[in-house]
């Protein structure tokens, strides 16, 4: 979205700074952005009866801040999935937890594969939280098993579940459910592809052939 206007910013800082609570001291963070923000800035203080106290300022080197720009996400383009089903493309036997590359022997040999890619604002926290979810689930790939056995009474709305065993959607939604990114309306072992449409904050931002999917 667009920035706020200067004049709007201004106003709600001088409204906050006239409450009774920043009599005894208060902290501006990200606030002033550029030189007119600052002049209008010592204005808003003076009128109030303030004087600028600390300035602090954080230097931050370019590789290091690019490198926290581009981490935020689980993978690059989407050349990765974490999905659960077929280990070895030729065979459904000893299905689990499986990661799944673009460019790799999966999407080679299914390469007709549809997808729908959905875009979800989350916390660093919950960012953190998935993270260490996946890579805890590939450091013990072999105890995640795909849940065969569980399909059919789920198809008819009964929550079995076993230990460590999944399908993709039970799987996506226990970690967005887990870490307080969504909040399901039934149990998430009942979830279905299907549910994730129309979530609230999801937006839906590619639909078709998964390996004609490139990120703008």
């Amino acid at each position: 979205g667009r920035l706020v206007k200067d004049e709007i910013t201004y106003q709600l800082i001088e409204d906050r700074l006239k409450k009774e609570d920043c009599r005894n001291g208060f902290i501006i963070d990200g606030f002033p952005r550029n030189l007119d923000q600052a002049y209008e800035y010592d204005k808003i203080l003076d009128k109030l009866g303030y004087e600028v106290g600390n300035v602090i300022l954080i230097n931050i080197d370019k590789k290091t801040l690019e490198k926290r720009i581009t981490g935020r996400r689980l993978c690059e383009n989407c050349k990765t999935i974490y999905s659960f089903g077929r280990r070895n493309p030729y065979s459904i036997l000893n299905g689990g937890f499986s990661i799944e590359y673009k460019e790799g022997a999966f999407f080679k040999k299914f390469h007709k594969t549809t997808c729908k890619i959905y875009e979800v604002e989350v916390t660093d926290k919950q960012y953190d939280e998935v993270k260490s979810i996946i890579e805890y689930m590939k450091e013990h790939i072999e105890e995640y098993k795909y849940d065969i056995w569980g399909i059919v009474p789920r198809f008819f709305g009964i929550p079995l579940t076993l230990r460590n065993r999944y399908v993709c959607s039970y799987f996506v939604a226990r970690v967005l459910e887990k870490t307080g990114i969504h909040q399901f309306k039934k149990k998430v072992c009942l979830i279905r592809p299907r549910d994730f449409d129309g979530l609230d904050g999801f937006k839906e931002i590619y639909r078709g052939n998964y390996l004609d999917y490139k990120e703008d």
